[in-house]
Parts: structure tokens; C-alpha cells; sequence
């Protein structure tokens, strides 16, 4: 059986797109995840925040795509918990993703996004004239060749 973790939320800032010194891709992204907590009789609204991180081709070809305010979902199978003193003294968690898989849905204004540029459109050319139909005959309330095949 294997585990593995799903998070939709809002990106952050834009994707770092970056290569190790041996020339793989590497990008980064803040995905901010709100989950809806019943604190006494009120509902409310708590941000945790992941850093994600994708590798290889995937991480080249989505970097464009991961831009700030866009909400996506990501699936991985590796997630870390670093815990790290703040300036304050006060103790905390960095939450991280090593993203097997991406899903981009929809940007700040709502729009659906596609994960793949669009083609250029090739001009419209007008569909091939019909032949004209012929009347069916007077004892056949059809023609045959529009019977469905069940």
C-alpha cells in the first residue's frame, strides 16, 4: 500500500525555476492551503503553508504556469516536517511537498487554466456542402441509413 498526500491551494509568489550543479531543473513554489476550524460555537479559517517542490521536465515545462494567486493541486509521496527556531524564540514548521503531480485550476480571476500552451489556430475553412437529403418514401417514416445500430 502506498500513502501519499494531495493539497489544492493558492501559490504564493511566482515558481523559481533553477538547475543543480549537475543540470537538473528544480522549481520552488509557497502553496498556501486553508483548512476551516470549529473553535468553540465559530467556524474559522486557518492558512498552513507548504513548499513545493517539483523536479526534471516537470518542473521546466509548469514553471510559466505557477504564478501567484493561481490555485493548483499537487500529489506527492514525500512530505518533510522542518522545525526551526524564528527570531521571536518561538519554535515552528516548515511543511514540504516533493510533487509527483500537478494540476493546474483555475487563476486569481477564476478562469480555468490549461497545463499546455494552445496550438495556433489554423485558419477556418467552410465545412464540405451536404448533399441534399432525399424525402423517404411514403410507407417508410425514415430512411434506413438513420436507424441508430441497437
Amino acid at each position: 500500500m502506498k500513502a501519499f498526500i494531495v493539497l489544492t491551494g493558492r501559490i504564493g509568489k511566482d515558481a523559481e525555476l533553477k538547475y543543480t550543479a549537475t543540470g537538473k531543473a528544480v522549481t520552488n513554489i509557497s502553496l498556501a492551503v486553508d483548512n476551516r476550524v470549529k473553535d468553540g460555537d465559530e467556524w474559522k479559517s486557518e492558512t498552513d503553508w507548504w513548499k513545493v517542490t517539483l523536479w526534471g521536465s516537470q518542473a521546466e515545462g509548469l514553471q510559466a504556469y505557477l504564478t501567484k494567486g493561481k490555485i493548483i493541486q499537487v500529489q506527492g509521496k514525500r512530505v518533510e516536517i522542518e522545525t526551526y527556531t524564528a527570531q521571536d524564540g518561538t519554535t515552528r514548521n516548515n511543511l514540504k511537498l516533493t510533487a509527483d503531480d500537478v494540476t493546474l485550476l483555475g487563476g486569481g480571476n477564476g478562469q480555468q487554466q490549461n497545463a499546455q500552451p494552445q496550438a495556433p489556430q489554423q485558419p477556418a475553412t467552410p465545412p464540405a456542402p451536404k448533399p441534399p437529403q432525399q424525402k423517404p418514401a411514403a410507407n417508410q417514416p425514415f430512411p434506413l441509413d438513420d436507424i441508430p445500430p441497437f
